[in-house]
């Protein structure tokens, strides 16, 4: 019945059907394994809604909003303590970032987007970049307007391999047609944002014969709960204007 309504105050066109030429997006996940202390710490928060660091601090999350962003910040290899909300390592090993690494290195030199939530996510991403030569931009909200333009011009120009971005900041407006690939260090809730970040690259101008979307994800924690939960949000809105089932990994 919804479907036959909106039919009546207008018609519907999907990008395939205006711009047909576009290559498929191919989806996939890199799956990473979490250290044990940060198993520790995600299980202690996830049942028992607290946990102690390694610096012997305690760290206290009631609420359950608070629960599931400090739970993902674990799986990102950091998090405050009840003190201060400065950010302390979950010991000496990153596993989401090496992850991040291996699928960088392995690209083979050609331009890449990476699309990461949270400030303290940009500045290891850009960390680990810088250590291993690797040549990256960032642009999100630490960049001025004149740093944001500087580094959409140097990654357009071919002069750095990494495009490093929120999608609350460069998730529209953006015409990133260099890269074939995508990765996606992790996910907001909000399928707006995913689903304009994917279209970055999967716009007109793109060569690549297909476009390749990787989500780096820890194998039977949240991070792939909040992956299909933005599947399952795409497939109401595919079903509300009768469009065809998207095809995700």
């Amino acid at each position: 019945i919804l479907q036959s309504v909106l039919k009546d105050w207008g018609t519907h066109y999907l990008k395939k059907d205006v711009l047909p030429n576009l290559p498929p997006k191919l989806y996939s996940r890199r799956y990473f394994d979490l250290t044990p202390e940060q198993w520790r710490v995600y299980r202690e928060l996830r049942d028992e809604f607290q946990t102690f660091l390694s610096t012997g601090e305690s760290l206290t999350t009631p609420l359950a909003i608070t629960r599931l962003i400090r739970m993902r910040q674990v799986l990102s290899g950091y998090l405050p303590s009840d003190t201060d909300d400065k950010l302390r390592p979950i010991g000496t090993k990153n596993p989401r970032l090496e992850a991040l690494l291996e699928v960088v290195q392995n690209a083979e030199g050609q331009q890449l987007i990476v699309w990461a939530v949270y400030r303290q996510d940009i500045d290891s991403i850009m960390e680990i970049l810088r250590k291993n030569n690797i040549s990256a931009v960032r642009y999100d909200g630490k960049c001025n307007d004149t740093q944001l333009f500087e580094a959409e011009d140097t990654w357009k120009a071919g002069k750095a391999q990494v495009f490093v971005s929120n999608p609350a900041v460069g998730g529209q407006g953006l015409t990133l047609n260099n890269a074939p690939t995508m990765i996606w260090y992790n996910n907001y809730y909000k399928l707006s944002f995913r689903r304009q970040g994917e279209d970055r690259n999967h716009r007109p101008g793109q060569k690549a014969t297909t476009c390749n979307i990787i989500d780096i994800c820890a194998a039977g924690t949240i991070d792939e709960l909040v992956i299909d939960a933005l599947r399952k949000k795409q497939e109401v809105a595919e079903f509300v204007m009768g469009d065809e089932k998207t095809t995700w990994v």
